[in-house]
């Protein structure tokens, strides 16, 4: 058995939201709240809807209003974003610094995956963006994203379907497991996330995320060494 990395874990890549699709030139109701709600989180959106206003039809021009009010409300709701992910992901925040953070929450606000929740919850769907732009460089970072992910889906008791590929979610009396295999030990034998960063290509642990009553258990073994 070999060594897992983060990097051979198969997600798509990360889709950054178009405009190409004339759905927001759309003279509908449905457009132009669509319209207003992206340029009120991405900046991206903003930009390129301000670069197509004269094809957007007169209402929706009049919903949107200033840019400037638009980039008001932006940085107030990014922030909003921003601190319910501090309270939710905290082993994320114990291990990337800020500017890591709020690039990763840059490129999340800016995609499509903001809006259709590729995660079960709202905080996996960011872990999500984090291991992606982490596991080439910073593959330790990566995969404490994706333990952070799994275990805020299961303390919401969430879907049992996982977007994590080749992870095993399991039913049990009370609640849910979820198993996966990493190149880090990524917790202590009291459960707690690992300092000492124990790592493939020379090691491989069995990670198994136990979730009962809204709190979760994290177990990590060692399932091979390289001789």
């Amino acid at each position: 058995m070999a060594g897992v990395t983060a990097g051979e874990i198969p997600l798509p890549a990360i889709r950054s939201t178009s405009v190409d699709d004339q759905w927001w030139q759309a003279d509908t109701a449905e457009a132009r709240i669509n319209v207003y709600l992206r340029c009120i989180y991405s900046t991206a959106f903003c930009d390129r809807i301000r670069e197509g206003w004269g094809r957007l039809p007169e209402a929706t021009r009049s919903l949107i209003g200033s840019f400037r009010h638009l980039e008001d409300e932006q940085q107030a709701r990014v922030a909003n974003v921003r601190a319910a992910l501090t309270r939710s992901c905290p082993l994320v925040w114990g291990v990337l610094d800020d500017a890591a953070i709020d690039a990763a929450l840059s490129v999340w606000v800016d995609s499509d995956e903001f809006w259709e929740g590729v995660g079960r919850t709202l905080p996996e769907s960011f872990c999500l963006i984090v291991y992606r732009l982490s596991r080439d460089e910073h593959p330790f970072e990566a995969e404490v994203a994706r333990l952070q992910g799994v275990c805020n889906a299961l303390m919401a008791m969430s879907s049992p379907t996982s977007p994590w590929p080749s992870h095993v979610v399991s039913m049990r009396p009370g609640g849910l497991s979820e198993s996966f295999t990493s190149g880090y030990r990524l917790v202590d034998e009291n459960g707690l996330l690992a300092r000492d960063r124990v790592s493939g290509p020379n090691h491989a642990f069995s990670i198994v995320v136990r979730a009962r009553l809204g709190a979760v258990q994290v177990e990590s073994t060692e399932v091979w060494r390289k001789p």
